[in-house]
C-alpha cells in the first residue's frame, strides 16, 4: 500500500524487526536507524506538536504531508513505537490520551466507520488505541476499553478459546455504544492490551534474553485450552523452576507438561504445593510431569 507514499504507523514495526535482527545477529542497523528517523519525524512533522496527532501518511514524489491519521494509526505508530523510543511516545499519547478516549467511549469511532465504510482506520480505531494504551501503561484508560469491549461486541468461547466475533455494524446506540468489530481487533488487538499490564514490548525489546536465560530450564507441551501458565521462572541462584498452573477453559481430569534442559549430570526434586511428588523419572534431560488441575496448582523442579 506504499507505493510513493511513508505511513510513520506502519513504519514502526520494521525499526523493531532491526531491533530483534541486532539481537540476534551482532550488528546495529537500529541504533544507525532509530536516531535518524525521530529526527526525520520531527523535521517532517510527522505528529503535530500541540495536539500530538499523528499524521496519515506522506506523499514521496510531492512531499506533501496528509496530517490527522486518527485514532487507529495514532494507536497503530504510538503502541509500537513505545518499544523503542518510550518517553516520546508518552509524551505524545498524554496529549492524544483524553481526546481519543472520549471519541472511542462517546460512539463517535463508529459514525466514521459507518461513513467511510472502505477506510480500516476508523474501523481499527478501538483496537489499536486499547493497545496503546496498555503498553503506554494507562491502567484505567485500558480497563475501560476492557470493560467496554465485554458490553458490547458479544464475547464468545470457542473451542477454549475467548474472542470477539466480526460485525459489521457500527451504528452507535444508546450511551454510544457500538457493537462493529474488526477481526484484527477482535482477535489480536483486545487480547494484547487484555495481556500488556504496561510496557510489555518495551521490556521484550530492551532487556532481551541472553545465552543465560535462554539455557535454563524451561516447560513445553502446556495444552492451552486445558491449562493457564500463570507464572514460570527460574531462579538461577537456587537452581529451581518455579511454575503454577491453573484450569484452562475446558476441564481435563489430568494435565502433562514437559521440563526440558536440565542438566543430565545432576538429580531433581520435583514438589507440588510444597509436597514432594515421587515416582519421577528423568530421560535425556527432561521431565514429564502429570497432575490433576482442579485448582491452581504451584510446581518446584528444584536441583539437588
Amino acid at each position: 500500500c506504499e507505493p510513493n507514499r511513508l505511513f510513520p504507523a506502519c513504519n514502526q514495526p520494521p525499526i523493531l524487526g532491526l531491533i530483534s535482527y541486532d539481537q540476534a545477529h551482532g550488528t546495529s542497523y537500529a541504533a544507525d536507524v532509530m536516531p535518524k528517523f525521530k529526527e526525520a519525524w520531527m523535521r517532517i512533522g510527522y505528529h503535530d506538536n500541540e495536539t500530538g496527532e499523528i499524521a496519515a501518511l506522506r506523499y514521496v514524489s510531492q512531499k506533501k504531508l496528509i496530517p490527522e491519521g486518527g485514532i487507529g494509526l495514532g494507536g497503530w505508530a504510538g503502541s509500537w513505537m513505545h518499544a523503542w523510543a518510550p518517553d516520546f511516545a508518552q509524551s505524545i499519547y498524554s496529549k492524544l490520551r483524553d481526546r481519543y478516549l472520549n471519541h472511542i467511549l462517546s460512539g463517535r469511532w463508529g459514525e466514521e466507520a459507518m461513513q467511510s465504510p472502505g477506510a480500516p482506520g476508523p474501523r481499527i480505531a478501538f483496537g489499536q488505541f486499547a493497545f496503546m494504551a496498555a503498553e503506554i501503561g494507562d491502567m484505567e484508560a485500558r480497563e475501560q476499553l476492557l470493560n467496554y469491549a465485554d458490553r458490547n461486541f458479544n464475547p464468545v468461547w470457542r473451542d477454549g478459546r475467548y474472542y470477539y466475533p466480526r460485525n459489521d455494524n457500527y451504528t452507535p446506540g444508546d450511551n454510544g455504544t457500538v457493537q462493529g468489530i474488526d477481526t484484527w481487533t477482535g482477535n489480536v488487538l483486545i487480547a494484547l492490551a487484555r495481556l500488556n499490564k504496561g510496557s510489555g514490548f518495551l521490556k521484550l525489546y530492551q532487556q532481551p534474553w541472553g545465552d543465560k536465560e535462554r539455557s535454563a530450564p524451561y516447560i513445553s507441551g502446556i495444552d492451552d485450552t486445558t491449562t493457564n501458565v500463570s507464572q514460570a521462572w527460574y531462579d538461577h541462584e537456587k537452581k529451581a523452576l518455579v511454575v503454577t498452573l491453573e484450569a484452562g477453559p475446558i476441564k481435563a481430569d489430568e494435565i502433562k507438561f514437559t521440563v526440558r534442559q536440565l542438566d543430565v549430570q545432576k538429580n531433581y526434586k520435583v514438589f507440588r504445593d510444597g509436597k514432594e511428588v515421587k515416582g519421577l523419572k528423568m530421560k535425556d534431560g527432561e521431565l514429564v510431569v502429570s497432575s490433576d488441575l482442579g485448582k491452581s496448582h504451584t510446581f518446584v523442579v528444584v536441583q539437588n
